[in-house]
């Protein structure tokens, strides 16, 4: 971002609504403000952001790039569908990821990443007693931002990048039929905390598959439940 009282180029104001306009639209397609195969079309894309045509391709493509959208050339731009292999797929990837980034910072970090580490499991902890899952899977999902940062691994760095928007819609798709947090996730944030303090790394991978294999499994049956809610309605509508 260019400084106060800095004229402003035409590149600087193109990549501004740019990035403005990806970042809006990869809110949200996370949020699910935006649904699976939902239409991309240019030309409404184009009124709303109050941008050129080449602006609004240029984010397309970046959205692209993370796995939030498709771009075919006869049909367009269209929300990546977030299906149950995809799901799947999501967190095949990410539990290798998480294990190595993981196991590796602890084994590197200082006292002043450790210490805002620390914070970050102390607003996990106080999302999980004040019963608010979304924010504490979001939290949990910062505590490995953080870690991804004191391993500074640039390949580690830009595949975490390229998950974590899909991870994100993993979080909330699972937090849209699920109201309460199970235990088991305060436990495993516990003796994830543990383990790093301690540098153990064997229980690191432990804890981060057990993280992500029941964040999975509850987001495969929240998927699921939101199909079956999908197909009553339109029975419903086809009998009405």
């Amino acid at each position: 971002m260019p400084p106060v009282n800095t004229p402003i180029t035409n590149n600087q104001a193109k990549t501004s609504v740019t990035e403005a306009m990806a970042h809006t639209l990869a809110k949200q397609i996370i949020e699910g403000q935006l649904k699976d195969d939902d239409r991309l079309q240019e030309s409404k894309l184009c009124q709303q952001f109050n941008a050129s045509r080449g602006s609004v391709r240029e984010a397309l493509l970046s959205l692209q790039q993370l796995k939030l959208v498709d771009i075919s050339a006869n049909k367009g731009a269209k929300v990546a569908a977030l299906d149950a292999g995809a799901i799947r797929a999501v967190f095949e990837v990410a539990s290798c990821n998480f294990s190595l980034i993981a196991s590796k910072a602890a084994l590197r970090i200082t006292s002043t990443e450790k210490a805002e580490l620390e914070q970050n499991f102390s607003r996990a902890n106080l999302a999980f007693a004040n019963q608010q899952p979304l924010q504490f899977m979001l939290a949990f999902l910062t505590i490995y931002n953080t870690l991804v940062q004191v391993y500074a691994n640039p390949y580690s760095t830009h595949l975490f990048a390229q998950l974590r928007p899909n991870l994100q819609r993993c979080i909330h798709i699972q937090q849209s039929t699920y109201n309460s947090l199970n235990s088991n996730y305060l436990e495993l944030v516990e003796q994830l905390q543990h383990a790093i303090d301690s540098q153990n790394t064997a229980l690191i991978r432990s804890c981060n598959d057990s993280w992500l294999a029941n964040l999975c499994h509850d987001t495969l049956q929240s998927y699921k439940r939101i199909k079956q809610i999908e197909l009553a309605f339109v029975k419903r509508q086809a009998g009405a």
